[in-house]
């Protein structure tokens, strides 16, 4: 399909500007895991659990700083799916999501809020543009 330049210049816009729009959500949600990962780090039995499961909290705390560039909108977005994987597998075990309930409820729902983020706007344009 042949665009006139008017619509391609359109389409870019609207495409930089839903890129931006995702790489603003993934920026405030790395901010507040990156909140949520430092209070946490103050109880040692958080830790050792965490140690005890085999995921340290260094791997924790390097996808929430992988974000932290914000050189282009990418790398936010990518920093997200990153932390989305990295709290995923946090939430998987049964003990730290009980620990987390019982000692953390607030925390807990930030987490569980980050892996219930589908997609991002730009995504979602984009399959729009594919499929219509």
């Amino acid at each position: 399909m042949w665009l006139t330049d008017a619509a391609t210049a359109a389409r870019t816009k609207a495409d930089q500007e839903a890129l931006s729009n995702g790489a603003s959500v993934s920026e405030a949600q790395r901010v507040k895991v990156a909140q949520v990962i430092a209070s946490l780090r103050e109880l040692p039995e958080f830790a050792s659990m965490l140690a005890l499961r085999g995921l340290p909290l260094l791997t924790v705390e390097a996808a929430v700083t992988r974000g932290r560039s914000g050189t282009t909108e990418g790398v936010s977005i990518l920093g997200l799916v990153v932390l989305r994987g990295c709290v995923a597998r946090l939430l998987r075990e049964a003990d730290i999501v009980n620990w987390l309930a019982r000692h953390a409820p607030a925390h807990l729902q930030t987490l569980q809020h980050v892996l219930e983020i589908k997609s991002l706007p730009q995504a979602d344009n984009y399959r729009r543009r594919k499929t219509g």
